[in-house]
């Protein structure tokens, strides 16, 4: 009963450097299909070659709607971004790469609480420590991942 929403992630480099100042930016608009886009050359210029950039998409889809059509969404995309002023007419996608995330993130419904529990209470009677974004059904940063790797770690030395 534990529901979800999936992710495609579509990573693209562009032959023009400097295509934004900022490492990420929100899209909530419903005009948009992304509601995330990055930029990876603004972590670190190593991560594309001189004169280009590199960013990812985000899209938040249904389980079953992820890949089919993935070259019209790509379009799509890349459509929406020159919209948004991100991308200019006179850009040139330089390479390309899609990566499924089938299990992107958590949805909070009448069904988690009680399901969790059902779950949680089966793990801990075989002895099993479920933890982070997927092993707790929540929404969790790295942060709070590392967190509860070492009270786990506390845990097992007692």
């Amino acid at each position: 009963k534990l529901k979800w929403r999936s992710v495609l992630n579509i990573n693209v480099g562009i032959n023009r450097k400097n295509i934004s100042d900022k490492h990420w930016v929100y899209f909530p608009e419903e005009k948009f299909a992304f509601y995330r886009v990055g930029f990876y050359s603004n972590f670190s210029k190593s991560l594309c070659p001189d004169g280009a950039s590199s960013m990812y998409v985000e899209v938040s889809c249904l389980p079953d709607s992820r890949l089919p059509g993935k070259n019209q969404k790509v379009k799509k995309i890349v459509n929406e971004l020159k919209s948004a002023g991100i991308l200019k007419i006179s850009d040139k996608i330089i390479s390309e790469c899609i990566l499924d995330i089938p299990y992107g993130y958590v949805i909070y419904d009448k069904n988690r609480e009680a399901s969790l529990e059902t779950i949680q209470k089966y793990l801990r009677k075989n002895s099993i420590l479920s933890i982070g974004r997927y092993g707790g059904w929540k929404y969790s940063t790295m942060e709070d991942s590392i967190l509860e790797g070492r009270d786990v770690i506390k845990w097992l030395k007692k």
